[in-house]
């Protein structure tokens, strides 16, 4: 017999590689904890989905909270889980292209045109991960992971300071992960085919 424990948690972070848990406790954060209500558990074996089976959650008897206060904490945490994902994505791919684009820089071999866009694209990079006179990317995700953490802390209504970091972080955040977008599309793409000309190791996003 199999077992599997469910924490709650309602989708997840992100499949990794790693041992940290999905669970909060590691670097992944965990999915928005479900309210209490009815549920359908779906088994799928080899791309087939067995009958569902139905699942009640309880709320925990010595809980404060209402019904409503639990599924509002819920659609709140579940918003600010996702653009905590979109950051971290955005974050990953650039962690697999840094270490390309400096083995690059270090070629002494490299012509000097590429090696400019390479220096450019750099930098740029650093600029949307630090931020200049603003808030970077990492710094983006970090308070985007402590407003869900303060919302997910207890069963509650989300916390005033939450939403306030939220509203000030989030619109920084989209605007970092445009910024990265902008430079796959751009700068990272034309100097791959710079590269590709040159019959050179393009950078790959992974």
């Amino acid at each position: 017999m199999t077992r599997f424990v469910w924490n709650l948690a309602a989708g997840s972070a992100a499949e990794t590689d790693s041992d940290d848990p999905d669970d909060g406790e590691g670097d992944i954060p965990h999915g928005p904890k479900v309210a209490p209500g009815h549920y359908d558990l779906e088994l799928v074996v080899d791309g087939k989905s067995l009958p569902t089976v139905p699942l009640i959650v309880l709320k925990d008897p010595r809980s404060p909270a209402t019904q409503d206060e639990l599924e509002q904490q819920f659609t709140t945490a579940s918003q600010y889980f996702a653009e905590t994902i979109e950051t971290r994505r955005a974050l990953a791919e650039i962690a697999s292209v840094q270490p390309a684009l400096d083995h690059l820089l270090a070629d002494s071999t490299l012509p000097a045109p590429l090696h400019a866009q390479a220096q450019s694209l750099q930098a740029s990079i650093a600029t949307t991960l630090s931020g200049d006179k603003s808030l970077g990317l990492t710094g983006a995700n970090s308070a985007l992971t402590a407003a869900l953490s303060a919302v997910e802390s207890s069963d509650r209504p989300a916390p005033a300071q939450a939403i306030e970091l939220y509203d000030l972080v989030s619109p920084v955040a989209l605007q970092r992960i445009q910024q990265w977008q902008q430079l796959k599309a751009g700068s990272l793409a034309t100097l791959n085919q710079q590269l590709k000309a040159q019959h050179l190791t393009s950078i790959t996003i992974s």
